[in-house]
């Protein structure tokens, strides 16, 4: 678990306040959540926070615009959901996974020494994009972490998932992710040009190649056409995770490859998102600047479908805060 140990900076109207797209992002969730929230966060920003700098906001891999927040809605979970990419902007990426090691060990989550040194191995001396960030799941009475390491190229860790058997695409590896609350790892791959034809494959580590018709009618439903080619987007991002209960498959597409701007995401993300009877008060909240935004250059970032060792299926959202 993420420990809060953060105490609030007295700031304006009392309590922790970051900044304003944050604090309308969060004033959308119920209090409890969005204070232990604002805590969190102020602690995981700090350094951000903290700079003076003009740029001192910009710079991210995260988001499109270089923001080093994400957060995410997902129709199976109400928590807040986020991921911040840990240190000031001009941190080297090469030292991003020592700042997120030392973060977490700062609220009491210390990732054990074989862990964080297979970790820290995979990325020694390599080229490296973003190198970590760190994701959270915020309720009213706990805050668990996730830890997302890249893998350069060329890379392999002992922890990861082995890649879908494709006999003509290449899954390249790109992220691994562990929770230190479960002790559970989940990995990343990105596959160019996904067709329909290659579902079952991708489903097949997860013991879900049944779900690919169901799974394909739902990408159908969401883009609102036949798939007759390759799946929405020039590539699409393909995860596993496991633990001693379950075997965990999602797929992961660009937004706008679906819907296009952040208007037409909004409406088409909720459409969606009522097939599965979620409650989409909040995520409507939150993006109510971007009702009307038509630009090609979108806040929204990555939809996920997930599939877990049940029958059912949820869909998330990414989405970099934005002021109202």
């Amino acid at each position: 678990m993420l420990a809060d140990v953060t105490e609030p900076v007295e700031r304006g109207g009392g309590g922790e306040r970051l900044r304003p797209e944050i604090d309308h992002a969060l004033c959308a969730f119920p209090r409890a959540v969005a204070e232990r929230g604002r805590r969190v966060l102020a602690r995981l920003l700090r350094a951000r926070l903290d700079d003076e700098q003009s740029k001192a906001w910009d710079g991210s891999r995260l988001t499109g615009d270089g923001y080093p927040l994400e957060l995410s809605f997902c129709s199976s979970d109400a928590r807040l959901r986020c991921t911040v990419e840990p240190g000031r902007a001009t941190l080297p990426a090469s030292e991003r996974l020592g700042a997120a090691l030392a973060a977490l060990a700062s609220a009491g989550e210390r990732i054990e020494t074989p862990v964080a040194t297979e970790l820290r191995a995979v990325q020694s001396d390599a080229p490296l994009a973003f190198g970590a960030w760190i994701g959270c799941r915020v309720s009213w009475d706990s805050a668990v972490s996730k830890l997302y390491v890249e893998l350069p190229p060329g890379r392999v860790s002992a922890m990861q998932h082995l890649p879908p058997a494709l006999a003509d695409r290449v899954a390249v590896p790109r992220m691994l992710a562990f929770v230190p609350a479960t002790e559970t790892f989940e990995t990343y791959f990105r596959v160019p040009a996904l067709e329909p034809r290659h579902l079952r494959a991708v489903l097949a580590p997860a013991g879900r190649e049944d779900d690919a018709a169901r799974l394909l009618e739902l990408v159908e439903r969401a883009y609102g056409h036949r798939v007759r080619g390759r799946l929405p987007g020039p590539s699409v991002g393909v995860s596993y995770s496991s633990d001693a209960a379950q075997h965990c498959v999602a797929l992961h597409f660009y937004a706008r490859a679906l819907w296009g701007s952040d208007a037409r995401i909004r409406r088409g993300f909720a459409r969606l998102a009522s097939a599965f009877a979620w409650n989409d008060e909040t995520y409507l909240r939150v993006t109510e600047p971007l009702a009307a935004r038509e630009s090609w250059k979108t806040y929204h970032g990555m939809l996920s479908i997930a599939l877990g060792a049940s029958s059912r299926m949820s869909v998330s959202v990414g989405l970099r805060p934005i002021a109202p």
